[in-house]
């Protein structure tokens, strides 16, 4: 419930009223780095009064929080090293491929690294707040990079067996989770912790992941083909220690927070984002979205072989398509952010979104499909760098880490189920059946999502974002 802090003198004096908006303010200020929960008592300030205090209590982030020293390195460290990894994706099936000869061990090769995430991700996310950020991104990337190494160092002395390569593709998959849920805490710390601010933040970031997508697996593809593929996996690995020495250098040390300490930390992100209503709504809801996105993304090989005459390079435009729509609404979200609410824009951008998962249904040409699949990315893009902001608002700071964890394994597993069943349904009724699926699932997601977040905004009114930030929280 939010309550409004004025202090004036009997002569009106502002100055007065400054210094009172900015005890409240700190106070604020005091709840947040004990790690309470944002959502709870905040007490705000009024407009007017300190403008230091109000951009304390706010959060805002401004385009130079965008460009510290800290956001730019975790942007660069993950560009470099996920750029490296999409590359890997295209060596390593191809040494399977090479090396077996077997189609099904390629694909359970891909299968344990998926496998991992899901396992490890809530261990993994409370791994992360055990050691602070820093450490754990820090832990992941150097036990990566011997991980990845290990793979050519061993085909190289001919000791690589189909088993030990298993083991390691598990293992890299088991560090991705805590990696990546480290990085959830870095950026807010960097920018601000007001949902723009962390919209915008994530906007950014997932938009690098959206380019390392499109650029990796042709550059994995040629680099493959001209060095072959031992040398891909060496050079995925030096990247990873890249990635570790940027992260040494502006990474800050954040010591660990005694809520994250002890065997209750397993579960303390799967019980975060359970007890609050908004975040177990939609950590379902987007789980259920995985789903059928993966569904969509598995079933396009098989789209182009048996609609459109099996020429692979279509498989790549289709991929395109979908990445360049992505990181087109991740560069609009940056521009709108300040002026729209989360919220709304996140009930806005999810319908249209469903809507076009319908259109895949059709029997369309194929560039009919590369449109479809762009205006999906697009509003992909739009719509996750503004959830991100909320979830991350609605958790307390303490479980940030391991709440992001637990919310990354469940959406994990839901997508791996995604791509398990997306070859069955074709066997069993044909291609069109699994964007059918896809529709109904994304259609099945949307209604809790949107009706949690109406509920959400409905229950704390709207306040202008840059002036205020309770309105997020009920």
């Amino acid at each position: 419930m939010l309550t409004t802090c004025t202090a004036t003198s009997r002569n009106g004096n502002r100055s007065r009223s400054g210094q009172a908006n900015g005890r409240c303010c700190s106070r604020r200020g005091d709840q947040v780095a004990r790690g309470d929960d944002p959502g709870t008592n905040l007490r705000r300030c009024e407009p007017g009064g300190n403008s230091s205090a109000r951009r304390s209590a706010t959060g805002l982030v401004s385009d130079s929080g965008l460009r510290s020293k800290v956001v730019l390195g975790v942007i660069a460290a993950e560009t470099i090293s996920q750029t490296s990894t999409r590359m890997t994706w295209v060596a390593l099936p191809w040494l399977v491929l090479t090396t077996t000869g077997s189609p099904a061990k390629m694909g359970a090769v891909l299968t344990a690294n998926l496998l991992a995430m899901s396992v490890f991700g809530i261990p993994g996310g409370a791994l992360a707040g055990r050691l602070g950020p820093w450490r754990t991104m820090l832990l992941c990337d150097l036990v990566r990079a011997v991980l990845i190494c290990l793979i050519p160092l061993l085909h190289m002395l001919g000791a690589l067996n189909f088993v030990v390569l298993l083991v390691l593709v598990f293992l890299v998959g088991a560090f991705y989770i805590p990696h990546h849920s480290s990085q959830q805490v870095v950026l807010p710390a960097a920018v601000g912790d007001s949902a723009a601010a962390i919209a915008k933040a994530n906007s950014v970031l997932q938009g690098t992941l959206r380019l390392a997508s499109l650029l990796g697996p042709p550059t994995g593809g040629f680099l493959v083909g001209l060095f072959g593929a031992p040398a891909v996996l060496w050079f995925d690995g030096a990247t990873y220690l890249c990635s570790a020495l940027i992260v040494w250098r502006v990474v800050p040390r954040v010591a660990p927070r005694p809520e994250t300490q002890g065997w209750s930390a397993l579960t303390a992100g799967t019980r975060t984002l359970w007890r609050d209503w908004l975040l177990r709504r939609w950590t379902i809801a987007i789980s259920v979205f995985e789903f059928s996105w993966q569904l969509v993304i598995a079933a396009l090989p098989i789209l182009v072989v048996f609609r459109y005459g099996g020429a692979a390079i279509w498989i790549g435009v289709l991929t395109a398509s979908l990445g360049i729509g992505s990181v087109l609404g991740n560069i609009v979200v940056l521009r709108v952010m300040d002026r729209v609410e989360p919220l709304w824009w996140s009930v806005l951008t999810k319908i249209p979104q469903t809507l076009v998962f319908w259109l895949l249904v059709v029997n369309l040409p194929i560039l009919g499909v590369c449109a479809v699949l762009a205006v999906a990315g697009l509003l992909n893009g739009l719509i996750e760098g503004p959830v991100r902001g909320v979830q991350m608002r609605r958790t307390p700071k303490a479980m940030w880490a391991p709440a992001m964890g637990a919310f990354f394994a469940v959406s994990v597993l839901c997508g791996s189920v995604g791509l398990a069943v997306t070859g069955p349904i074709v066997e069993a009724s044909n291609i069109t059946a699994v964007f059918v699926v896809a529709a109904v699932f994304q259609t099945l997601g949307t209604i809790p999502f949107v009706t949690a977040a109406l509920r959400a905004r409905a229950e704390s009114p709207a306040q202008p974002v840059g002036t205020q930030d309770g309105w997020l929280c009920p």
